[in-house]
């Protein structure tokens, strides 16, 4: 094989790519607990080692609680949904975030930050039904979950 970049000489050929310092789910998240309201969980980086701790299916549509003990946040996600479906995660002091499926099958809510007792709910609705999988319009699917949750769920998807 001919290298196509100019300079470097067969020594560069020769040498390995340099290993990165650290893995990146080894990366510290952007933020943790209430700094991380409103924020993307991947892009924060709490996805990493997060759990489901609550889950729901009707048909193919599939509703999550994610939960970060690295960041101290929760946040919904929703998979097998139509463009349009929405979905709310609300915790008890009434904070909520939601999101509307915009484009693909699967969508996440920003995070809301958890104490060490909270309790948490998430509800999608299939706006415009999806009948070839039997889910009428405006069906909602809810679940719930609380500190008791954590743990006892294993660290899927």
């Amino acid at each position: 094989m001919t290298s196509l970049t100019s300079g470097g000489g067969e020594d560069a050929k020769a040498r390995p790519p340099a290993a990165s310092a650290a893995p990146a789910s080894a990366a510290v998240p952007a933020c943790f607990n209430a700094t991380c309201t409103g924020v993307d969980p991947k892009d924060a980086g709490c996805g990493d080692g997060a759990v489901t701790i609550a889950d729901d299916w009707v048909s193919t549509m599939h509703v999550e609680i994610r939960y970060s003990g690295r960041c101290r946040v929760v946040w919904g996600k929703l998979t097998g949904a139509q463009v349009g479906d929405t979905m709310e995660i609300a915790t008890s002091p009434s904070q909520r975030q939601r999101a509307t499926v915009i484009t693909g099958h699967t969508k996440y809510t920003p995070m809301l930050p958890v104490g060490r007792q909270f309790s948490t709910q998430v509800s999608a609705v299939s706006v415009k039904g999806d009948p070839e999988h039997d889910i009428p319009a405006d069906y909602t699917l809810r679940v719930g979950a609380d500190q008791d949750d954590v743990g006892t769920k294993s660290g899927r998807g």
